[in-house]
């Protein structure tokens, strides 16, 4: 290959990976965004939401008595309902230390293989295949990383489907900031400014329609739901980066044994 083409697509590496960098998503949310522009399937999906919300909250009311009533149960189910959420933070957050600490098993036990595995190489003949059980150990070692990176990286932020009938207010920005940061920047400072009062005034008109006691309680228990559907999709993200690392764990130094065993080989000759 001439230098010509070769400095061309190194120029056009740079540049894409320019352009990628520089225009990153704004972090919106994917689906509720084909959503805005189908305006059937949105009334339908509001729909669905109204429905349920008013459903729970006749469940509420047929067997949760008023505060005034019996303020003891209301009280008592309020703080059973507080320390469910509480322990669903903390268990959500224990899959993603363990998830996070597999995927550094991975990376740690990638970067160990490829170190030992460059101490080997420079005792190698230049015959092509003595080199070929090292590009075979050097692709699985690729092939464990990108699958760690992917796995891991696919259950931080994903497009969970919840989000679409769900409305917790007092838990999550996304549900009142429905609009992106982006409305609030530009030349014009007043406008700024606008655009920021207009968000809170949204902000305070939902906040009040869910301060009634059964509605506030509502949205708690809708919060302990989702929690729970997170907890679900991170126990099955740790069970694949689980799979992974032992299959990475069994494979590898199959693999590296053999590397081994071709340099001991030539090392005989």
């Amino acid at each position: 290959m001439s230098d010509f083409p070769l400095y061309l697509i190194e120029a056009l590496l740079l540049v894409t990976y320019a352009a990628a960098v520089f225009c990153l998503p704004k972090g919106m949310w994917p689906t509720r965004s084909k959503l805005l522009r189908d305006p059937e399937s949105n009334a339908a999906i509001d729909k669905l939401k109204s429905e349920i919300k008013d459903s729970e909250l006749r469940v509420l009311n047929s067997r949760v008595a008023k505060p005034a009533a019996e303020p003891d149960q209301f009280s008592r189910i309020q703080d059973k309902l507080f320390r469910a959420i509480d322990y669903a933070i903390r268990r959500h957050d224990w899959y993603e230390d363990q998830r996070f600490r597999i995927f550094q098993t991975v990376v740690g036990v990638a970067t160990l293989a490829l170190t030992f595995s460059g101490f080997f190489l420079k005792d190698l003949q230049p015959k092509v295949h003595y080199y070929l059980p090292f590009a075979g150990l050097f692709l699985l070692i690729f092939i464990a990383l990108v699958a760690a990176l992917f796995q891991y990286n696919k259950e931080l932020d994903a497009d969970r489907p919840y989000r679409l009938i769900s409305d917790i207010r007092f838990w999550f920005f996304r549900y009142n900031l429905a609009q992106h940061s982006s409305v609030f920047s530009g030349p014009n400072i007043k406008a700024r400014a606008n655009a920021v009062a207009e968000m809170r005034r949204r902000f305070f008109d939902r906040i009040g329609e869910v301060l009634e006691s059964y509605a506030g309680m509502r949205e708690d228990f809708e919060q302990l739901f989702i929690l729970q559907v997170l907890q679900l999709y991170k126990n099955e993200s740790l069970k694949r980066l689980r799979w992974l690392l032992g299959y990475t764990l069994i494979f590898l130094p199959i693999h590296f044994a053999i590397c081994l065993w071709v340099v001991s080989t030539v090392n005989a000759k």
